[in-house]
Parts: C-alpha cells; sequence; structure tokens
C-alpha cells in the first residue's frame, strides 16, 4: 500500500516507494510529538525506518512510548490513532487532540494537562474514541491571592450523593 507500480513501454517497470506522506508512524522513543527523533516509519512489509518528519493527519499513528503532545493534531478521517501499551501519552496546555477517524487509547494512560497558560483538551470527535479508561484531567487553580475555599468532585455512580461517597456513608 505504500508504493506505486507505473509500467513503462518495452517490457520495463518502476516500483516507487510512497515516502512518509500516508505511512504508518509509530514512536520508537520518548520525546515531543512534533520531533522526528521521537518517530519511525513503515515503508511497507514492515520495515521500518527513522522518520524525517513528524507524522500528520494522514498517517496511522501508534504510541508506545512517552509522547507529549506540542502541537495541534487532528487524526484524520480513514486513519488511526492507537495507545499500544506502556509509556504514556500527554496532552500539554493550549494544545487539542480531534478524531476525524479513529482513535484507541487501549486502556493506557493518557493526561491532559493545564496550566496559568490554558489546557490541554479533546476537541471534537467525529470519529470513534474508543479505550479511554485511563484519562487524567490536570486542571490548574490559580493563587488567588487570598485564603479561599474550591470544592473538587469526582463523579459519583447512580444515585450515590457526595454525602455518601466521602462522608457518613
Amino acid at each position: 500500500g505504500n508504493y506505486s507500480l507505473s509500467l513503462g513501454g518495452s517490457n520495463t517497470f518502476e516500483i516507487v516507494g510512497l515516502g512518509q506522506s500516508t505511512a504508518d508512524f509509530r514512536s520508537k522513543a520518548p520525546g515531543n510529538f512534533s520531533s522526528v527523533a521521537t518517530w519511525e516509519y513503515d515503508q511497507g512489509g514492515n520495515s521500518w525506518v527513522n522518520a524525517t518528519q513528524a507524522p500528520g493527519s494522514n498517517n496511522n499513528v501508534s504510541i508506545s512510548h512517552a509522547v507529549t503532545l506540542v502541537q495541534n493534531f487532528t487524526v484524520g478521517s480513514g486513519k488511526s490513532f492507537t495507545r499500544a501499551s506502556g509509556g504514556s501519552f500527554t496532552v500539554n496546555p493550549d494544545q487539542t487532540i480531534t478524531v476525524a477517524g479513529s482513535a484507541n487509547f487501549g486502556g493506557q494512560l493518557v493526561t491532559f494537562k493545564s496550566d496559568a497558560t490554558g489546557y490541554g483538551s479533546l476537541g471534537q470527535v467525529t470519529g470513534s474514541l474508543s479505550g479511554a479508561t485511563n484519562v487524567t484531567v490536570e486542571r490548574f487553580i490559580p493563587n488567588v491571592g487570598f485564603r479561599s475555599w474550591r470544592l473538587l468532585s469526582v463523579p459519583t455512580s447512580g444515585s450515590q450523593t457526595i454525602r455518601q461517597s466521602w462522608q457518613e456513608n
């Protein structure tokens, strides 16, 4: 699927690799999503080669190392994003991952960070999202210069109230 075949005159033909624009990418080391040192790609037939560009929305992506999203990223329509076992995936503040294709977090660690500048987020999901069972959302709480109460709550299930789950139950 990553090659094109062109038939020429006098019984000759040429096989040309299509390169990285539509290849499958996987993480080979911890790092930033936009760093080429983080990635390798498949030229077809499970022949993984060091990448010379970061993956884009036209690529299938698999992450099995600690990778940090430092740019907005869209899983393109018909493409997949997979969190394989091992490592972690972190979405930095002011960055968004959007899913037009399919994303499978595989029950693996995914963290959305926040700080004083903003928060990491999951954008619109027009495709499919599965395996999002180990997701941490961190929220920055600014120091307002004086003491104040903030109620932080966790979801409760069914008809359970905060009082029942945390206080006197």
